[in-house]
Protein backbone atom coordinates (compact mmCIF):
# COMPACT_ATOMS: atom_id res chain seq x y z
CA UNK A 1 0.00 0.00 0.00
CA UNK A 2 1.64 3.04 -1.33
CA UNK A 3 1.12 6.82 0.31
CA UNK A 4 0.21 9.54 -1.76
CA UNK A 5 0.73 12.84 -0.45
CA UNK A 6 -0.96 15.51 -1.76
CA UNK A 7 0.14 18.10 -4.66
CA UNK A 8 0.62 21.51 -3.83
CA UNK A 9 0.59 24.02 -6.15
CA UNK A 10 3.97 25.68 -6.34
CA UNK A 11 2.71 28.64 -8.24
CA UNK A 12 0.62 29.76 -5.44
CA UNK A 13 2.57 29.00 -2.44
CA UNK A 14 6.13 30.41 -3.40
CA UNK A 15 4.58 34.01 -4.41
CA UNK A 16 2.35 33.82 -1.23
CA UNK A 17 5.93 33.38 1.09
CA UNK A 18 7.57 35.69 -1.11
CA UNK A 19 4.58 38.71 0.20
CA UNK A 20 4.35 37.40 3.74
CA UNK A 21 8.19 37.52 4.18
CA UNK A 22 8.01 40.91 2.38
CA UNK A 23 5.20 41.99 4.98
CA UNK A 24 6.92 40.59 8.18
CA UNK A 25 10.41 42.73 6.64
CA UNK A 26 8.64 46.10 6.22
CA UNK A 27 6.22 45.50 9.41
CA UNK A 28 9.48 45.16 11.25
CA UNK A 29 10.87 48.09 9.28
CA UNK A 30 8.23 50.64 10.35
CA UNK A 31 7.12 49.34 13.54
CA UNK A 32 8.15 52.47 15.25
CA UNK A 33 5.32 54.36 13.03
CA UNK A 34 2.86 51.79 13.95
CA UNK A 35 3.20 51.33 17.60
CA UNK A 36 2.77 54.28 20.35
CA UNK A 37 5.56 55.42 21.72
CA UNK A 38 6.47 55.42 25.49
CA UNK A 39 6.19 58.97 27.05
CA UNK A 40 9.29 58.27 29.36
CA UNK A 41 10.54 57.04 26.34
CA UNK A 42 9.83 60.22 24.31
CA UNK A 43 10.74 62.78 27.62
CA UNK A 44 14.44 60.78 27.69
CA UNK A 45 14.70 61.54 24.09
CA UNK A 46 14.06 65.13 24.17
CA UNK A 47 16.28 65.40 27.42
CA UNK A 48 18.95 63.90 25.52
CA UNK A 49 18.73 66.57 22.70
CA UNK A 50 17.98 69.66 25.53
CA UNK A 51 20.10 68.21 28.20
CA UNK A 52 19.60 72.11 29.90
CA UNK A 53 15.67 72.33 29.68
CA UNK A 54 14.41 72.45 32.66
CA UNK A 55 10.71 71.74 31.33
CA UNK A 56 11.65 68.73 30.21
CA UNK A 57 13.05 67.84 33.17
CA UNK A 58 10.15 68.77 35.39
CA UNK A 59 7.69 66.78 32.85
CA UNK A 60 9.75 63.61 33.68
CA UNK A 61 9.65 63.89 36.74
CA UNK A 62 5.78 64.81 37.02
CA UNK A 63 5.49 61.08 35.14
CA UNK A 64 8.06 59.75 38.14
CA UNK A 65 5.53 60.71 40.52
CA UNK A 66 3.16 58.13 39.54
CA UNK A 67 6.03 55.58 39.62
CA UNK A 68 8.77 56.04 41.38
CA UNK A 69 8.83 58.78 43.84
CA UNK A 70 13.17 58.62 44.27
CA UNK A 71 13.34 59.56 40.76
CA UNK A 72 10.94 61.92 40.47
CA UNK A 73 12.76 63.78 43.66
CA UNK A 74 15.77 63.72 41.70
CA UNK A 75 14.44 65.18 38.74
CA UNK A 76 12.76 67.68 40.39
CA UNK A 77 16.13 68.85 42.21
CA UNK A 78 17.53 68.59 38.93
CA UNK A 79 15.26 71.00 37.24
CA UNK A 80 15.29 73.46 39.91
CA UNK A 81 18.95 74.11 39.18
CA UNK A 82 18.59 74.46 35.96
CA UNK A 83 15.69 76.88 36.46
CA UNK A 84 17.89 78.91 38.40
CA UNK A 85 20.59 79.20 35.86
CA UNK A 86 18.04 79.95 33.40
CA UNK A 87 16.18 82.74 35.45
CA UNK A 88 20.00 84.75 35.45
CA UNK A 89 20.69 84.33 32.35
CA UNK A 90 17.25 85.53 30.88
CA UNK A 91 16.38 88.92 33.50
CA UNK A 92 13.49 89.56 31.31
CA UNK A 93 10.03 87.00 32.43
CA UNK A 94 6.84 87.68 31.11
CA UNK A 95 4.63 85.28 33.32
CA UNK A 96 5.22 83.80 37.27
CA UNK A 97 6.59 80.38 37.04
CA UNK A 98 6.93 78.61 40.86
CA UNK A 99 10.34 77.04 40.65
CA UNK A 100 10.13 72.99 40.53
CA UNK A 101 11.84 72.74 43.93
CA UNK A 102 8.77 74.91 45.24
CA UNK A 103 6.66 72.07 42.93
CA UNK A 104 8.32 69.31 44.78
CA UNK A 105 8.19 70.91 48.30
CA UNK A 106 4.15 71.63 47.30
CA UNK A 107 3.86 67.75 46.42
CA UNK A 108 5.64 66.86 49.81
CA UNK A 109 3.34 68.72 51.76
CA UNK A 110 0.43 67.36 50.21
CA UNK A 111 1.53 63.70 50.47
CA UNK A 112 1.57 64.05 54.15
CA UNK A 113 -1.44 66.12 54.56
CA UNK A 114 -3.01 62.44 52.67
CA UNK A 115 -1.00 60.71 55.26
CA UNK A 116 -2.39 62.43 58.28
CA UNK A 117 -5.53 62.54 57.08
CA UNK A 118 -5.26 58.15 56.13
CA UNK A 119 -4.25 57.99 59.71
CA UNK A 120 -6.89 59.54 61.23
CA UNK A 121 -9.64 57.93 59.08
CA UNK A 122 -8.17 54.52 60.63
CA UNK A 123 -8.56 55.54 63.76
CA UNK A 124 -12.24 56.32 63.14
CA UNK A 125 -12.88 53.03 61.30
CA UNK A 126 -11.01 51.14 64.76
CA UNK A 127 -13.48 52.85 67.14
CA UNK A 128 -16.36 52.93 64.92
CA UNK A 129 -16.47 49.39 62.62
CA UNK A 130 -19.69 49.48 61.55
CA UNK A 131 -19.30 53.21 59.54
CA UNK A 132 -19.05 52.32 56.02
CA UNK A 133 -18.26 56.28 55.24
CA UNK A 134 -14.69 55.63 56.76
CA UNK A 135 -14.10 52.84 54.55
CA UNK A 136 -14.96 54.96 51.24
CA UNK A 137 -12.49 57.80 52.68
CA UNK A 138 -9.69 55.50 53.02
CA UNK A 139 -10.20 54.10 49.85
CA UNK A 140 -9.73 57.33 47.98
CA UNK A 141 -6.94 58.84 50.21
CA UNK A 142 -4.99 55.83 49.39
CA UNK A 143 -6.03 56.25 45.97
CA UNK A 144 -4.57 59.45 45.72
CA UNK A 145 -1.37 58.82 47.33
Amino acid sequence: MKIKFPHISRRISAPLLFYLLLSFFLLNLFSDQFSPKNLEKNLRLMILRQPENSQLHEKLAEYYLSTNWEEAQKEYLLASSLYEEELTENSRILGVESSPLDTWNNLLTQRNKVKAEIGYWEKVAKQISDYQYTFLMLSSLYLSL
